[in-house]
């Protein structure tokens, strides 16, 4: 797409360069044609075209002989001039011939000057900016704004032209203008790339994603470029989503309480007494149950996460306590996969931390169900509860697969698990760190994961605790 201000800028090289030539006709046509047209011809070409385009080399050089022409053949007409056509001929010679070695020393320059490839530069980041999918705003380092491609004219209902004209857009009752307002005041950290999601309600309902990047010249701050995009349509996916899995999840998770409940009346021997053999299918299948009613939970912790219905408790508990109850609720797959594990509390007093007890208890469930179900038989865990003065540390160690130095960005993401995870188990939801990572923040906490592959994992959390 070609840039709207060179097209102006082209036009107006043009005209003037017409009008020149034309004058210098005119002025040749009183005073004598040669000295002038040369002067015009030699002075206004090379200065034109080196700056700016070598085709308007060509047109001046076009339009000055031409006008030479004319001029000569009418002072001919009025007998102003003799005729000499050996003098005619050589004077239209010099000027094809001065024609093309200007025109080619021109082209040669552009290429060379230090002027020309800043407009080349220019015009080729405006084309790449142009073509982009998302929208782009460019700012100078004032915050105002230099630069609005199509696709951010398309989403914000603006117009570059009015924009640039338009002083002081905070100040304007438009709403395309307060829009645009809201996406300059987005990203006000200066340190790091900023990415903030903004609602706007009018002229209709629009999510736009809003990412802003400072440009930096000598360490100094030049300006910053914002890049929208609209997400409307992925977040109403993304709820429509949420809410077949919410109604989904609420009607299994009766008939699969019910099918628990008679399941363990059977295995406790309730209904009659059962065989060995009748027992240990009866225990597969116990086990498979508990399986879908942990997916079924997540599935419903995740929707209540994503529509802000993940509702917290928050009383003075003790973390060593909690710690050891959940590492409790593990005896029977620690034993049967012969892995010992190994609790340390913290050397120093832990005070009691502020904490959702029920939500922190998911969170213990996730990691040490990650560290059992990875680890290989005969392995080891270590978990350890440190004293960090205002907060407290939570480390659950294992010797298990690890995780690829690749994946570990994408660990705490919805649904995902490492490539290896799935070649030894193909159960799993790949939801429980998106949850304990949820869980984790709303508590004011961090999460994080060390890990080498093929080498083991250390999964650690924090809790700001009370003095």
């Amino acid at each position: 797409m070609e840039n709207k201000q060179k097209k102006e800028t082209s036009f107006a090289i043009y005209l003037i360069n017409g009008a020149v030539a034309t004058l210098l006709a005119v002025i040749a046509y009183f005073n004598g044609p040669e000295l002038p047209i040369i002067l015009g011809y030699f002075l206004l070409i090379p200065l034109t075209g080196l700056l700016y385009d070598y085709k308007i080399c060509v047109f001046t050089s076009i339009v000055s002989i031409a006008s030479y022409g004319l001029v000569i053949a009418y002072l001919i007409k009025q007998t102003a001039i003799i005729f000499e056509p050996s003098s005619l001929f050589i004077q239209l010679g010099f000027f094809i011939a001065a024609t093309i070695i200007l025109s080619w020393l021109v082209f040669k320059l552009q290429k060379t000057s230090r002027l020309s490839p800043v407009f080349q530069a220019q015009d080729k980041t405006r084309q790449i900016l142009n073509n982009l999918d998302e929208g782009i705003i460019l700012l100078d380092r004032e915050g105002r704004i230099i630069l609005v491609n199509p696709q951010a004219e398309k989403i914000l209902g603006i117009k570059e032209g009015k924009i640039l004209q338009t002083k002081n857009i905070s100040q304007s009752p438009l709403d395309a203008h307060q829009n645009l307002n809201r996406v300059l005041l987005s990203g006000k950290n200066p340190e790091i790339t900023a990415r903030e999601e903004i609602t706007l309600e009018k002229p209709c309902k629009m999510i736009l994603q809003v990412a802003t990047t400072l440009i930096k010249e000598n360490g100094k701050i030049s300006g910053a470029l914002k890049m929208i995009r609209d997400i409307t349509h992925e977040k109403e996916v993304d709820q429509m989503k949420s809410e077949l899995i919410s109604i989904v999840s609420h009607q299994l998770r009766t008939p699969l309480s019910a099918v628990k409940w008679g399941i363990k009346m059977l295995l406790d021997g309730d209904a009659g007494k059962v065989t060995a053999e009748q027992k240990d299918i009866l225990a597969k299948g116990y086990r498979s149950n508990e399986r879908m009613i942990h997916l079924v939970n997540d599935l419903l912790n995740v929707s209540r996460i994503e529509e802000r219905r993940f509702q917290y408790k928050f009383a003075a508990t003790s973390i060593e306590n909690l710690v050891e109850c959940t590492i409790n609720e593990f005896t029977y797959s620690l034993e049967e996969k012969k892995i010992t594990l190994d609790f340390k509390k913290a050397e120093k007093p832990l005070p009691p931390a502020r904490i959702d007890s029920s939500k922190i208890h998911v969170v213990l469930q996730n990691l040490l169900s990650n560290a059992v179900n990875y680890a290989p038989s005969g392995s080891h865990i270590e978990v350890k509860v440190e004293n960090m003065g205002d907060k407290a540390r939570i480390s659950i160690k294992d010797n298990g697969m690890g995780i690829p130095e690749s994946q570990k960005p994408f660990l705490f993401q919805k649904f995902f698990r490492a490539d290896n995870a799935v070649r030894m188990q193909t159960e799993g939801s790949g939801l429980g760190l998106f949850i304990a990572r949820n869980i984790i923040q709303n508590h004011k906490g961090k999460i994080w994961a060390e890990s080498e592959e093929n080498k083991g994992s250390t999964f650690c959390f924090t809790l700001p605790i009370t003095k």
